[in-house]
């Protein structure tokens, strides 16, 4: 999830709901088997990743390599399990073995650098997006997540550019527009904040809760423009939607 620190008097931080952000963060899929791996090894990891059990098709995957070391399939998913179960050191080694064999797959890049952003080595994180990028200039997830090395790192300016790119290639996705607002918003560029945060409200919000948050962070962007009228409006809807932060501002307003 992200977390959202309001302007001004409003010092307490409130944040988007993980279930509004839930579009743009897939799970990648395994890579299909190579020809010469084994494939009952290969087909018994499939299916253990697929039920969550991702220790044990991590098992599965190496396994695969003991048989054959030069399997990039097995060095790649077992990157994708290992990452899963928050062991990112291990991904990141998985993936870079998985580069070193096919150095032009986009997808070894853009995990291994999802694996560095979760160690907060954002700058090998960002190298490694832009890479996949160049591998697959319509890699939307590259953007995105890209986009959110920027923001971890503090580059708002940045951020929004790449969530930009992405809202290109998915034009419909409201929590892109909902991740460039927050972009937008801590760069202090509040007229566009409140746009994005009104399209992603056009853009069938995920339920109440999610939306009273948006509500609570739009007002904060008006509040910051000077238009408290509008502010205390979004505050009063985030209230109506439950959202107690919403009661509480609102109250300032009558």
């Amino acid at each position: 999830m992200i977390y959202l620190k309001l302007n001004g008097p409003f010092k307490k931080y409130v944040f988007i709901a993980a279930a509004i952000l839930a579009s743009v963060v897939f799970t990648d899929r395994l890579q299909a088997a190579d020809t010469d791996a084994s494939p009952d090894r290969m087909a018994a990891g499939y299916a253990l990743y697929d039920k969550g059990a991702y220790k044990q098709a991590a098992a599965e995957f190496t396994k695969v390599i003991e048989a054959n070391p030069l399997s990039y399939t097995a060095f790649y998913n077992r990157g994708l399990c290992r990452r899963e179960l928050d062991d990112f050191k291990a991904a990141v080694s998985d993936f870079s073995k998985a580069i070193m064999l096919r150095p032009t797959e986009a997808g070894a890049f853009r995990n291994r650098g999802r694996a560095y952003a979760e160690l907060k080595f954002y700058d090998k994180a960002i190298e490694d997006f832009t890479e996949a990028i160049s591998l697959e200039n319509n890699d939307a997830l590259a953007y995105i997540y890209r986009g959110d090395a920027y923001y971890s790192a503090g580059i708002y300016g940045y951020a929004a550019r790449d969530y930009s790119a992405a809202i290109a290639v998915r034009p419909d996705d409201d929590s892109l527009y909902l991740r460039r607002a927050e972009a937008y918003r801590r760069d202090k560029q509040f007229e566009e904040a409140v746009a994005d945060y009104t399209k992603g409200l056009e853009l069938s919000p995920v339920n109440a809760a999610d939306t009273a948050d948006v509500y609570l962070v739009r007002g904060g962007a008006y509040l910051s423009l000077g238009r408290s009228g509008l502010a205390g409006a979004d505050f009063k809807k985030a209230c109506e939607l439950g959202n107690k932060d919403g009661c509480a501002r609102a109250k300032r307003f009558k």
